[in-house]
């Protein structure tokens, strides 16, 4: 930051013009205001995908109407079938070649009203599964588990995968003819690779697209190796228990600074969509306790860079990065991951449709990069359209754990500085920054900042104590509007113009942290039951329905400000 300095910030596409062009002056105020047409895309865009032979995955836009909605059901047949607050849910359990038709209907204050498309997805049948093994495997095998093949990089050289390509290139966004990239060959869409222990090269892929999903992941107990993955123009992989690392003593070749895992449409080979990663861990080394400023200037790794769509990125952990996990792809939720060690930005996500939810960003270095580092970023520039739809709830960002830790960083919260932003939801975050940014929106329409712990407990030599949660004009002036901030527990409030704030309690003075929760030196921030001037003092209207823990909301009387709620 500020975003146009930082080449990282590139963005892949730039369709839409900027939004507030149409910005119209109110009478009797020389402030514009930004004017967006009502355009709610919930009601037709229910999209369903069969993940295996037992599971299906639906996933849908966040209403524009958010005073209205407080969750959703979930029906499977005309039968409800689960009550969520996301905006897709998994449904397990199911049989080979089933066949089933869901539908979701928002649930609100005043019951259920507007419902989406119906879907009707039909899971796989049984696929196949074949097995790689470096240290016993031959490419004169089979795949079998008794005659593995021996790595993953030699099973894509070998053309063992039938995939699909556009046949005319450039491709652009798709839609054109496919063709079959090696037909005949032993795995298919649906199968399962299976790898074992050891080193397994490079997973580099320019075109595979696939009917069903292919899914990569460990065998039982194994703890397979890769430099790194890259894929462009793909779709339907799913790749879960990976490690991918540049440490030396796993991979035994020379580390060079790439990104650990990177998947990305290209205009000459099509679009790359419906892609899975998870549980994988990902580091640039095992450990850079000792690495200095130049050190990790020239040998940091990004961890996940995603331009497709309809991804899943769920439970990785990322150690040792520079940036963490970046999203520029519609429809994408990255869900339960562990930032831990990063020099750039925690998490990035410049998209519509987009849920953080889950994620631990903790341990900041700086190293003098220049960049200014965020748990979370977002910024619309370079003709990029506003961003709309986007979910941040019950993420932790935590700037450091040690105070001894080495190159410790000055980290920003959540630091959204170049709008627009449309329609998000901010919620359940707890946010621990030695920055006045703790959760910061510049241009915002309809967005709602409810349930965040926002403080400071760092000593007042490492950073100005004072944190904020603000929602204020963008950068060329245009206001904010329409904006709610509520239940929150910070430090200071700043906002502008028709922002509603209420229910939020201040707290200044670190020092009596301890008054309010369980143990704020080790950074926990439930509250104490003896908290009585916090218990009970916000309010149910437009709150989660469950807090940063998962526990339903309210417990008692009505629902406590911040993002645990009280349970004895």
């Amino acid at each position: 930051m500020p975003a146009e300095e930082d080449a990282m910030r590139a963005l892949p596409r730039s369709l839409v013009l900027m939004l507030y062009a149409a910005a119209f002056v109110l009478a009797g105020c020389d402030c514009p205001m930004v004017h967006v047409e009502d355009d709610n895309p919930f009601p037709s865009s229910l999209r369903g995908e069969a993940l295996s032979s037992s599971e299906i995955r639906i996933t849908w836009c966040m209403p524009t109407d958010l005073t209205t909605t407080r969750s959703f059901v979930v029906s499977r047949d005309g039968f409800e079938l689960a009550r969520t607050g996301d905006y897709y849910y998994s449904d397990a359990g199911l049989d080979p070649e089933q066949t089933a038709e869901y539908q979701v209907c928002i649930s609100g204050e005043e019951g259920e009203s507007a419902c989406t498309n119906t879907v009707r997805v039909t899971t796989n049948p049984g696929g196949s599964t074949f097995y790689v093994d470096p240290a016993t495997g031959s490419m004169g095998n089979d795949g079998s588990s008794d005659h593995p093949w021996s790595t993953l990089q030699e099973v894509f050289e070998n053309g063992l995968i039938e995939m699909k390509n556009y046949v005319d290139h450039p491709a652009g966004s798709g839609g054109g003819e496919m063709g079959t990239v090696n037909p005949g060959a032993p795995v298919k869409g649906g199968d399962v690779i299976r790898l074992r222990s050891g080193y397994h090269g490079i997973m580099e892929l320019h075109g595979g697209y696939n009917d069903r999903f292919i899914t990569v992941e460990a065998d039982d107990g194994q703890k397979p190796v890769l430099s790194n993955i890259e894929m462009t123009s793909v779709s339907r992989w799913r790749l879960r228990g990976l490690t991918i690392t540049q440490e030396e003593s796993l991979t035994g070749v020379t580390p060079a600074q790439v990104t650990l895992v990177y998947i990305e449409p290209g205009n000459w080979g099509g679009p790359a969509h419906d892609i899975i990663v998870e549980d994988c861990t990902l580091s640039s080394i095992d450990d850079a306790s000792s690495w200095s400023e130049a050190d990790w200037i020239a040998r940091d790794c990004n961890g996940i860079m995603s331009g497709a769509e309809d991804v899943l990125i769920r439970n990785n952990y990322l150690k040792n990065v520079n940036f963490g996990i970046t999203v520029d792809g519609n429809r994408t939720v990255v869900k339960d991951n562990t930032v831990d060690t990063f020099d750039g930005d925690g998490m990035r996500g410049n998209a519509h449709d987009l849920t953080f939810e889950g994620n631990m960003v903790k341990n900041c270095i700086d190293s003098k990069n220049g960049n200014h580092d965020d748990g979370f970023q977002s910024f619309s520039v370079n003709g990029a359209p506003p961003w709309e739809r986007v979910v941040l709830r019950g993420n932790t960002i935590i700037n450091y754990e040690d105070p001894g830790q080495p190159l410790k960083g000055t980290l920003q919260g959540i630091g959204c500085f170049d709008g627009w932003y449309i329609n998000w939801i901010i919620e359940n975050n707890l946010v621990i920054v030695d920055h006045w940014h703790g959760i910061s929106l510049y241009g915002a329409l309809k967005c709602r900042v409810v349930n965040n712990t926002v403080l400071n407990p760092y000593p007042v030599q490492d950073q100005v104590h004072s944190i904020w949660i603000r929602i204020t004009a963008h950068k060329d002036g245009t206001k904010s509007s329409e904006c709610l901030i509520r239940n929150n527990i910070c430090w200071n409030l700043s906002y502008v113009y028709d922002t509603i704030q209420d229910h939020n309690l201040q707290i200044t003075d670190p020092e009596t942290y301890a008054d309010y929760f369980v143990d704020p030196d080790n950074f926990d921030f439930h509250l104490r039951s003896d908290a009585a001037t916090i218990i009970d003092s916000g309010t149910s209207s437009l709150a989660p329905l469950f807090d940063c823990d998962g526990n339903a909301r309210p417990y008692g009387s009505t629902v406590d400000p911040g993002a645990f709620e009280h349970v004895p």
